[in-house]
């Protein structure tokens, strides 16, 4: 491990305009400096809420059938929910994006992404996967923003 090309990575910090350029395409995935940032964003989000992400009550929001793993997870006044890809989009067995995620009343609202910064309103009932997770992007997090 090159110790001083971390921290020379991790002095940089602007982890989400690194995070939201790699989502773009215009790093791989498998770049030292998104790794690291995607790797520092959810530490800092797990330590920054930590009775969420070791106590929280987990929801799960979507099967895989999607192509997608969703869950959100809730303490108190907290809530946050995550998505993952669990195949690539593009291949066969995914659906399109637009396929539809029905999440529970109480998670409409105003969302952030803590990975991107991304700003989010979820209506309730269904909402296209695409706009939770959008093409070529592989996970997403995101935390309420209101009240």
């Amino acid at each position: 491990v090159d110790f001083v090309r971390r921290r020379t990575l991790l002095e940089k910090r602007d982890t989400a305009e690194t995070l939201r350029a790699a989502f773009r395409g215009e790093s791989p995935l498998t770049d030292d400096r998104v790794k690291l940032a995607l790797t520092t964003r959810l530490l800092r989000f797990r330590r920054e809420h930590a009775e969420l992400a070791r106590r929280g009550e987990y929801m799960p929001l979507l099967a895989d059938t999607s192509g997608v793993f969703a869950f959100a997870r809730r303490a108190r006044a907290e809530v946050c929910i995550v998505l993952v890809r669990t195949r690539v989009p593009g291949s066969d067995d995914v659906p399109a994006g637009g396929t539809p995620a029905i999440l529970p009343h109480e998670l409409a609202g105003r969302w952030r992404s803590i990975l991107t910064d991304r700003a989010l309103a979820i209506a309730p009932g269904a909402t296209a996967i695409r706009d939770l997770l959008p093409v070529g992007q592989p996970a997403e997090a995101f935390v309420a923003s209101h009240g």
